[in-house]
């Protein structure tokens, strides 16, 4: 170990306790934890719709629990689960006559990707994160 410190420089030193330092604030203050909750009561909604007349509506607030809520939704080809947590949304499992499960590969949406809209084809599925802020554009483009 002394023959290691003899070759340090005192920037190896201090970018090692630096690593060290973030490390430890990580372990104790995960990232999770900042971020969670904020701007949590702003009228956002999850939409889930099966069909025209049938829609569901889930506050965003409420998926800010310690369990995850799965919600099963009918449809022509069967159940599609979608988990709601923490103000994401994703399509858990899909029935297995869908081959290719494109639903269950899109993963997570927050409300970070609002433009991102999860699509069930087969079963007829609509589901996207929707919030009451009025905002001075609907979408950018690259």
């Amino acid at each position: 170990m002394k023959k290691l410190l003899k070759y340090m420089t005192l920037y190896d030193k201090i970018l090692i306790g630096f690593i060290i330092f973030v490390s430890l604030f990580s372990i104790f203050f995960p990232f999770r934890v900042l971020m969670s909750g904020e701007e949590i009561e702003d009228g956002s909604q999850v939409i889930v719709i099966k069909s025209e007349n049938d829609i569901l509506e889930i506050p965003l607030e409420d998926t800010y629990t310690e369990e995850t809520k799965i919600l099963p939704v009918e449809g022509p080809t069967g159940i599609t689960k979608v988990e709601v947590h923490e103000g994401r949304v994703r399509v858990k499992e899909e029935p297995e006559e869908h081959f290719y499960r494109i639903a269950e590969r899109q993963g997570w949406i927050d409300k970070r990707n609002l433009s991102t809209t999860i699509i069930n084809l087969p079963n007829k599925i609509a589901i996207w994160i929707e919030t009451r802020e009025e905002d001075e554009f609907d979408g950018i483009v690259y």
